[in-house]
């Protein structure tokens, strides 16, 4: 949502050093979020997963963000993915400034002013170059006054950048459509992605396959067929299905005990 669950208490000494060292901004392998699973204690559920695309663990504070991040890095034209981005805070101290809003401080020694964040921040190969994404679930929005103010500072911050954002709820990404993508994630398998002779074979045995059954066993047989074991099976199956050559009904939460997991063409 782009404030914090809970105030932070943080002294300025310390901030400043967190400033100083780039977290929160810059992008690549070591890019470092604001907030993460491991630093930030959270109300709802949080945690990480690795990403080939970023080459590093990424993190979230929420389900709502976990789909976010999920559904952003299966698009064919991002390039970068940066979770909890920090706005600059000399920008978003004069927006709330101007709006008459104040500016949220930490708790600890000298009560320095702490960032705002956007959820999500990426960048795609074609026009809009980036795109922001706020992520929250309707439980979140009980305290309108905070959620909107956050919500007003990054809307103003990102129009002033001339970047779209857009606010997501857990209604727009139910439960069962993010922990299919987090099912299908081939990522979380570890290793280099397949060889294309590999995928192809599996793809053309799976459109011939009866899904019918629990998907493991379907994943068994074809990768028996292949003379390969079954965990590169597995492997290949996710590959295709975060790809979409295989089509899959993520309203249904996908596991290995699914059935009638892929659609026929």
């Amino acid at each position: 949502m782009g404030m914090p669950r809970r105030r932070e208490s943080i002294s300025a000494n310390a901030l400043q050093q967190k400033l100083d060292s780039g977290v929160g901004i810059g992008g690549g392998p070591k890019y470092e979020a604001w907030k993460t699973s491991e630093n930030t204690t959270t109300v709802s559920h949080s945690g990480k997963f690795f990403s080939e695309l970023t080459e590093r663990y990424m993190h979230f504070l929420g389900e709502t963000e976990e789909g976010v991040l999920l559904s952003v890095l299966r698009m064919n034209d991002v390039e970068e993915v940066l979770e909890n981005y920090r706005l600059s805070i000399p920008l978003t101290e004069r927006i709330c400034l101007a709006s008459g809003r104040k500016h949220p401080r930490s708790e600890g020694p000298g009560k320095p002013l702490v960032p705002f964040t956007t959820d999500t921040l990426f960048k795609r190969r074609a026009p809009p170059q980036f795109v922001a994404v706020s992520a929250s679930d309707r439980g979140e929005l009980r305290n309108p006054r905070d959620a909107y103010k956050s919500l007003f500072v990054q809307h103003v911050y990102w129009q002033l950048h001339s970047v779209p954002l857009f606010f997501v709820t857990n209604f727009d990404l139910p439960r069962e459509t993010i922990r299919s993508l987090s099912f299908i994630n081939p990522s979380e398998e570890g290793g280099t992605r397949p060889p294309a002779p590999q995928l192809e074979i599996f793809l053309q045995l799976a459109l011939r396959a009866d899904w019918s059954r629990d998907l493991l066993l379907v994943v068994r047989d074809i990768s028996s067929e292949m003379r390969i074991d079954s965990t590169l099976g597995m492997k290949l199956f996710k590959v295709l299905a975060w790809e979409n050559a295989l089509e899959c009904d993520l309203s249904r939460e996908l596991s290995a005990s699914t059935r009638n997991a892929v659609r026929p063409r």
